[in-house]
């Protein structure tokens, strides 16, 4: 497998992933995403949870409120609007364990979009009757035939920063193939080190801080990348520092060490090994023609 550098893939053109029109390409220049790098470094603010998948059967006996996901057969779509011109979109659903009712309301034209015999995936908060029906209401949908195309269930979901023009679904699939152009980025850090310091290695790294399979995952990615943000200031400063050295002169002072003596030992306390050390260290970069580190 070839490897790729973050160098090579900050040449390749936010222009040459699918989905992405002109105006589109603006919006995203517009906010300094102009490479695939920059996709792919374009982190999301937060992740909402929709991991967690179960059957209709064992939602009746969650043992507490929170949002789930199934995967489940439209049997039957049906749209109903109240006297005040509400108008509600029903789905009755089912798995291999029962059946469960999903209700939108307002113009989302849900039976527009989805008919009897789709599979879907469903996330929300489920509410479950005294009678023991389970009911979705305004949940996520989304249409699948293979379980990879799912883009904004059964998952750990990134939200990114509002990009005019883009929602945060069409973000999500475009930093996806942007990963996928380079199934494997170069490291600068070894197997050996990696280890050592309990880093994940670069592409683990980039493809959890988007789409990772647990909380615990993103967090591992959000460690590496700040260890590389760390690594990287400290290279600036280190590079900087030296420029200054090379450039930046200082003038020599000479220290006459007599008059020093006298001062500290005129002095009503007595100095520490740890104070005399310092004053020393102090004396030495000043006598030099280099500023002080």
């Amino acid at each position: 497998m070839v490897k790729r550098t973050l160098r090579f893939l900050h040449s390749v053109e936010i222009s040459e992933i699918k989905g992405f029109g002109e105006k589109r390409i603006k919006s995203l220049n517009k906010n300094g995403i102009k490479s695939v790098v920059d996709l792919i470094r374009f982190y999301p603010r937060k992740h909402i949870d929709r991991s967690d998948i179960l059957t209709i059967e064992s939602v009746k006996i969650l043992s507490q409120i929170k949002e789930i996901t199934v995967l489940v057969n439209v049997i039957k779509v049906s749209v109903f609007t109240t006297r005040s011109r509400l108008r509600i979109a029903t789905l009755l659903i089912s798995d291999d364990t029962g059946e469960a009712k999903a209700k939108w309301f307002g113009p989302q034209y849900i039976e527009t979009r989805f008919k009897e015999g789709d599979t879907v995936a469903i996330s929300g908060i489920p509410e479950v009757k005294k009678t023991g029906t389970v009911e979705f209401k305004n949940a996520t949908i989304e249409k699948f035939s293979d379980f990879d195309e799912l883009n904004e269930t059964a998952a750990v979901i990134p939200i990114y920063k509002k990009v005019e023009g883009l929602s945060s679904s069409l973000i999500r699939k475009g930093i996806k193939l942007a990963l996928k152009r380079s199934p494997e980025i170069e490291d600068y850090i070894n197997t050996e080190q990696l280890a050592e310091y309990g880093l994940l290695d670069r592409t683990t790294s980039l493809n959890d801080i988007h789409f990772p399979e647990g909380m615990n995952e993103y967090y591992r990615a959000k460690k590496r990348l700040a260890f590389d943000e760390f690594i990287y200031l400290q290279t600036i400063f280190k590079r900087k520092k030296f420029i200054n050295k090379l450039i930046v002169g200082s003038e020599k002072i000479d220290i006459n060490s007599d008059l020093v003596d006298i001062f500290t030992e005129n002095l009503n306390f007595k100095l520490t090994n740890a104070q005399k050390r310092t004053i020393d260290e102090i004396l030495q970069d000043m006598n030099k023609n280099s500023p002080m580190k």
